[in-house]
């Protein structure tokens, strides 16, 4: 299925939480942030009580037992195969596919991989962000990460790759909630944006098209964002390009989708400036493309998004 930018706007973005982490990120954005038009939520999980206590309104029970897969990849994948027609229902409307999951666990680590593959047999890009487990959590569960993130590598269009450890650098004297919710918030803002490259008009604009272009490149996901008042819009673009929470790091890509928004008071001095502040990290040979759009909330602001594809 290859869809035309006319089409994929009558269509949605669908992002499924897999296992625990992929629930509980799925949850923290249905029930903390801004409901998001285009975007469907998903949570598919083999504990039917962990389903029953989760928010999103679609919800697939993975297997028929309702037994949590208790850190078996094999369970998990097995019972992702016998929900096969649930998963592809669940996707029939999507533009876009992203699969959220925790590496280390039983059912995100056997089942994303199984999801992630049904997705692609029905022709929809897909996108993984998956987290690395705590040094603390062993090595065991550190192989298996590694494992889910090699497995998806050779399905998954892009992967996001967001190792807790990184959490600790950016709050560590914080409740042990607030670390994690920094890195939902995240998860939500590249979900914001990829919308907004979707479904939003822009005045230079960057679509759907656009978006498969960047995945054609197939490989780990670079996403960063920031804001900042026009003076500081260089600091808003080194901002973007700096997202501490990621595996991936944004120096020397090549291939690049930028989404600028300002306010109609903007001047071209302050949008240049942005963008080459961009391309100075980027590969001296970088293809980049950006679409920029006028948002009227936006006084004496731009705001920066950054992908990419490395």
């Amino acid at each position: 299925m290859t869809l035309t930018s006319e089409q994929a706007v009558k269509k949605s973005i669908v992002a499924a939480g897999v296992g625990g982490a992929g629930i509980n990120c799925v949850d923290y954005i249905v029930r903390k942030e801004k409901k998001l038009a285009n975007v469907e939520y998903v949570l598919a999980d083999t504990d039917a009580v962990s389903l029953r206590a989760s928010y999103a309104q679609q919800k697939i029970q993975l297997g028929s037992s309702g037994v949590s897969a208790n850190g078996d990849t094999a369970y998990a994948k097995k019972a992702a195969e016998e929900s096969e027609q649930q998963i592809i229902s669940a996707l029939s409307d999507a533009c876009l596919f992203i699969i959220i999951a925790g590496g280390g666990g039983g059912t995100g680590s056997g089942a994303a991989p199984v999801i992630a593959q049904y997705a692609k047999e029905s022709g929809i890009p897909t996108v993984a962000f998956v987290t690395k487990p705590f040094d603390f959590e062993g090595a065991e569960r550190a192989e298996k990460a590694d494992d889910l993130i090699a497995e998806l590598k050779k399905i998954a269009d892009a992967v996001c790759i967001m190792p807790n450890e990184k959490l600790k650098a950016e709050a560590d004297d914080m409740d042990i909630s607030m670390p994690l919710a920094v890195s939902f918030k995240s998860v939500y803002n590249a979900i914001f944006f990829l919308r907004d490259i979707i479904h939003s008009q822009g005045q230079i604009n960057t679509d759907y098209a656009d978006l498969m272009h960047l995945l054609r490149a197939k490989g780990e996901l670079y996403f960063g964002a920031c804001s900042a008042e026009y003076d500081s819009c260089i600091f808003a673009a080194k901002g973007a390009l700096y997202n501490p929470l990621l595996e991936t790091t944004f120096h020397g890509a090549k291939d690049v989708l930028v989404s600028v928004k300002t306010g109609n008071d903007a001047s071209l001095d302050v949008l240049k400036s942005a963008i080459t502040a961009i391309y100075d990290e980027a590969d001296p040979d970088a293809e980049i493309m950006v679409g920029t759009e006028i948002d009227e909330s936006f006084v004496n602001k731009i705001g920066i998004a950054v992908f990419a594809v490395k």
